[in-house]
């Protein structure tokens, strides 16, 4: 029996969201959600700092659907009910990081001298994540000595993509026992996907571009936890603090880039990295784009898309569509 004298809070780590045509509840301590009608985020956020009781006399008329989602949302440990309402505080939602990137991806079919300089004064970034890619068997070799070349960074975590030989595996066993920030390989246009040495190598049918490509599919593919929460209410999920360096030095925001904003041989990057026209992208976060504004999936969602334009409405517009359409609330695969 709820007691109708009592405030309800939400706890601060659940997040009610309202998209086009449903609402949701992330739960982002769990990372779980909890799809919701608009009608009833509407209701609890216009009543969150009232009694019970006066939410039951202005809605007297639907007492048994209020009673249905209070108990729904009080089950799920959305929300608790309080004498105090005042002595919870909410979620600090300011986002800050300490790094000027986080992510470097790197193409490393050759190195060269800008490469390693940049590698060997990495900690100028704070960088933590580096991915390497290699786009060619012959040039696996080059996996070790990069490596090797950040060995006195504060880089956290390597993962490398690399193309598929039969000896490759071997070989990155070999360079793992020496470097324990190696992390996880892919092997990309394998003759069959499977996974190997506890997980630590995935085979797989695809191609780079493919590999590369990241799309939402499902509701797995959503990021869901407090610091990717905050950041995407001001910046892109995938691209903010993300650099890509192609095998000719440029430097992007990712692969599907045609555009390059410097290059390592003769541009300084941290330079190019604080021009405002390289972090125009890492800005348009989810509220600032066409269609996903609606969706009440936008603050967990680290598609890739670049944005190519803007509309009428002065909402940057995708030039493709995602496989999630909020309108209906249906995946297109």
């Amino acid at each position: 029996m709820i007691d109708k004298n009592k405030y309800f809070k939400f706890y601060a780590s659940c997040i009610p969201v309202q998209g086009i045509n449903r609402g949701v509840i992330y739960d982002l301590q769990r990372g779980s959600f909890y799809f919701v009608p608009n009608s009833i985020i509407n209701v609890l956020n216009e009543n969150e700092n009232e009694k019970l009781i006066n939410l039951y006399n202005k809605y007297s008329s639907q007492e048994k659907l209020i009673d249905k989602y209070l108990d729904y949302l009080i089950e799920n440990e959305l929300i608790f009910l309080t004498n105090e309402p005042s002595h919870f505080i909410q979620l600090n939602t300011g986002f800050k990081s300490p790094f000027l990137i986080d992510t470097l991806i790197l193409e490393i079919d050759t190195v060269q001298s800008s490469i390693i300089n940049l590698l060997e004064n990495i900690d100028l970034l704070g960088c933590i994540n580096l991915v390497l890619i290699v786009k060619e068997v012959h040039n696996h070799k080059n996996i070790e000595f990069i490596i090797d070349a950040c060995k006195f960074s504060k880089i956290e975590i390597i993962n490398v993509l690399a193309k598929y030989n039969d000896a490759i595996s071997n070989e990155l066993l070999a360079i793992r026992y020496e470097n324990l920030r190696l992390r996880y390989v892919t092997l990309f246009e394998a003759d069959k996907g499977e996974k190997l040495n506890d997980e630590f190598i995935t085979k797989t049918t695809l191609n780079l571009k493919n590999l590369l490509t990241k799309r939402i599919y499902g509701y797995g593919d959503f990021t869901l936890n407090i610091k990717a929460y905050t950041e995407s209410l001001n910046y892109n999920l995938f691209f903010n603090r993300k650099i890509y360096i192609d095998s000719e030095g440029n430097i992007k925001h990712y692969f599907t880039e045609n555009v390059s904003y410097g290059n390592i041989k003769k541009d300084k990057i941290r330079d190019v990295i604080l021009s405002d026209n390289f972090q125009e992208l890492w800005k348009i976060n989810k509220d600032k784009v066409e269609i996903c504004c609606e969706c009440e999936f936008r603050y967990i969602c680290p598609d890739n898309r670049i944005p190519n334009g803007i509309n009428k409405d002065n909402q940057y517009v995708n030039n493709s569509i995602c496989n999630y359409d909020p309108k209906t609330n249906q995946w297109k695969i």
